[in-house]
């Protein structure tokens, strides 16, 4: 990429929308250091938990500093694509300013994920799925909560802005390869150990889409 200047995005879609950028505002005010929550049942934690890790660097405007998988299940399932492989439990890390994640799928039937982002000062509680809404407390207003309906854009949409932006700008809302490669490989990395550790398969290459 870099020999032949192709410029390059990942499509991490969640940076692009208005209530997560939103939030991100408010933090940037603060300079508070956050703790990240995802909890959902069954929702692919191998092959979704990057655009959480990712919405975590985007929120905090920090780097990944660390990636912890020694909290997932001690279990491999199959995944919804044949020959790849999903993970059940919880992925745990750090960000460069001490801001912390740790992203949970339990082992059970697919449930609805709910994302918390907090602050000393604020907290989001974020409903995605079926119950689409975020709730928001703040110190300001002792803590009591304010309820907005949100609305998840879904990838069609997204990506008539993306293509928009690109033609238009030169630019868009989603992260670079340069800005995602830093989450990427140390999260494909501990993931293929836990996968070698679990199954005993001596590999390179770590099954997950």
């Amino acid at each position: 990429l870099k020999k032949t200047k192709t410029p390059t995005w990942v499509n991490h879609p969640r940076r692009m929308m208005l209530h997560y950028q939103q939030i991100k505002n408010e933090i940037a005010k603060t300079k508070e250091r956050v703790v990240f929550q995802v909890i959902g049942g069954n929702w692919g934690l191998a092959c979704n938990s990057l655009h959480f890790i990712d919405l975590c660097s985007f929120l905090t405007g920090e780097i990944v500093e660390e990636i912890d998988l020694n909290w997932l299940d001690k279990i491999i399932h199959k995944s919804k694509r044949k020959n790849y492989i999903e993970f059940t439990g919880s992925v745990k890390g750090r960000m460069k300013d001490n801001s912390s994640f740790i992203i949970t799928s339990f082992d059970e039937e697919i449930s609805d994920i709910t994302i918390s982002i907090s602050s000393s000062s604020q907290r989001w509680i974020i409903q995605e799925g079926r119950a689409q809404k975020n709730i928001y407390l703040a110190k300001n207003n002792n803590f009591n909560e304010e309820v907005t309906i949100i609305k998840t854009a879904f990838q069609s949409t997204l990506t008539t802005k993306i293509v928009t932006d690109l033609f238009e700008l030169g630019n868009c809302d989603l992260p670079t390869y340069e800005e995602a490669f830093v989450s990427h490989v140390p999260f494909i990395k501990e993931a293929l150990n836990k996968y070698i550790e679990i199954t005993g398969i001596e590999t390179n290459t770590c099954p997950i889409t």
